[in-house]
Parts: structure tokens; sequence; C-alpha cells
């Protein structure tokens, strides 16, 4: 079977309602990547052109009708016919390329508009933080980074949902990155990444803590720690 056949053939059975069993054969298949994405984004395609969500400038918008939203919402599960997007993105986000991370990503957003209006590039930022609290593999660590180091608005979103995690989640994260860091012998883009997240408004004492951590490697962050924990 040619390539254009092949390709073809995998767009039909996704129409013909087998979107889970593509989407799982193509996920854990090196050569299925560039298909994989091609067939996301045909989806995403769909969905930007029927509840009609972006801006002629690219940029998302709020739908603001609340029977609007729920459509799209219900328009978006379509689309993925009924599997569970979360569960399948904690799972396997460290096997996507970028372009593919990043159509999961939205779609997660997308069926969340049921719950209420909502800045979509600040639900997506949650949403980011969310699979790296529950996938830390270094790929997905890294799309964290390349979101943490940006001169984007990005960051702000970021910066707002960090802070809303426990002490405990934050520290996790920071170590994580440490980790990567030292795996690669310092990284500029790391480093920008942790002091982003670091140093966030109204909790700078325990963030310094942990950029010293982070920054240092592990060993000073514990001993960053023990001594908040005695002063």
């Amino acid at each position: 079977m040619t390539e254009g056949l092949f390709e073809e053939y995998t767009k039909q059975t996704i129409d013909d309602k087998n979107f889970e069993r593509v989407l799982y054969k193509l996920v854990n298949l090196e050569s299925g990547e560039k298909l994989l994405e091609r067939q996301l984004e045909r989806l995403q395609r769909n969905f930007e052109g029927i509840s009609e969500i972006r801006h002629a400038n690219g940029h998302y918008k709020d739908i603001k009708d609340e029977a609007d939203r729920r459509d799209a919402a219900t328009y978006s599960n379509e689309l993925f016919q009924g599997l569970n997007i979360v569960n399948f993105f904690n799972e396997n986000a460290h096997k996507l390329s970028e372009q593919s991370f990043y159509v999961c990503l939205r779609f997660i957003a997308f069926a969340q508009l049921a719950e209420g209006e909502f800045d979509f590039l600040n639900r997506l930022m949650k949403n980011l933080l969310g699979v790296v609290i529950n996938n830390k593999n270094t790929r997905t660590v890294e799309f964290l980074v390349r979101a943490a180091s940006s001169q984007h608005l990005t960051i702000k979103h970021l910066q707002e949902h960090f802070s809303e995690l426990s002490p405990e989640r934050k520290r996790d994260i920071l170590q994580t990155l440490a980790k990567l860091n030292d795996n690669q012998e310092s990284n500029s883009d790391i480093d920008l990444a942790i002091k982003n997240l670091s140093f966030i408004e109204g909790d700078n004492s325990q963030c310094c803590a942990y950029c010293l951590g982070a920054l240092c490697g592990e060993i000073v962050f514990r001993a960053a720690f023990m001594a908040e924990a005695i002063s």
C-alpha cells in the first residue's frame, strides 16, 4: 500500500469510529509520528471550523453564549469518539511530537468549554502543568521548559497556576527541572524556566529557597529548606 493510500485508509478508519484504536497504534509506532500529527491537526481544523473559536489573527476567543460553549465541548468530545483524552494524555504525552502534544492539550481545553467562560491560554497553561505533574518524562518536562522560558504571555499564566500549587508540588517540579539541568550540564532555557517559576510575586521567601535548590542542585536545595525550617 502506498503512503498516500495508507493515509487515506487511516483517515477513513478514524472517521468510521475507530479513533481510539488508530490513536494508540500510531502513538506506539515510531514511524507513525507524522501521520498522527496530520490526523490530529485535521480534527483540530474540523473543530475550529465548526466552533469558530479562532479569530482571523490565529488567537483563540472565549465563547460567550453558554449553549454555544456546551455545543462546542460536545463536538470536541464527539471528534475524539468518547476517548478520555486526559487519561490518554497523561499516559502518552512523552511519546508525542511537539505538534501532537499541543493539539491534544488544546482538545482538553476545548472539552472544558462547558465549564464556563475562561481565558483559553490561561487554561492551556493550567493543563500543561497538570500533565507535567502526572508525567515527568524528560520529553514532557521539556515542553514545560519551553513555555516557562518564553517571553510570550504564556509565562504570566504559567506563573499564576504554579503559585497555586502546594509547596510539595512546586518543590517536585523544580527538582525535576534541576535534575534535567544537571543532566544537560546547565541549559540557559532551563535556568530561565526555573527563575521564572521560582520568583513569584507574594511568595518570594519560599520561592528563593526553591530557586536556590533548582539552580545549585538537589543537595543545596535540601540544605536551603533545612535552614528555612530551623530559622
